[in-house]
């Protein structure tokens, strides 16, 4: 379900800026505002793991550091065969987030007093 509500999300945004585009550039400012849109949502599809992370300030766990949380996450992960996330730190809230658009592309968020 988030997945179609995130499409959606994108093809109105899409929509929305080819008309802007339209109405001020004709057939040119829709195809610009084509365009921009197209980077848009590459980037914010290709790298919305990394703005996350980087707008909480995360700073990512070691096995060193935490063992416990480490060996709770590969145990699921073998369970669930999916490919084991990066373990990240926050210093603010949320208590816990799992981030990412694609399964080989996620990141856990745990806050610092977990």
């Amino acid at each position: 379900m988030n997945t179609l509500k995130t499409t959606f999300l994108m093809a109105l945004l899409t929509v929305l800026l080819v008309t802007i585009g339209a109405s001020l550039g004709g057939q040119g400012g829709m195809m610009m505002a084509f365009i921009v849109a197209v980077i848009m949502n590459g980037v914010s599809c290709g790298f919305s793991d990394k703005i996350v992370l980087r707008m909480y300030g995360a700073k990512e766990i070691s096995a060193d550091e935490a063992p416990t949380l480490h060996r709770i996450l590969r145990d699921l992960t073998l369970v669930a065969q999916m490919p084991m996330p990066k373990l990240y730190r926050i210093p603010r809230q949320p208590q816990m987030r799992l981030h990412g658009q694609l399964v080989l592309y996620c990141a856990l968020l745990a806050k610092e007093s977990l």
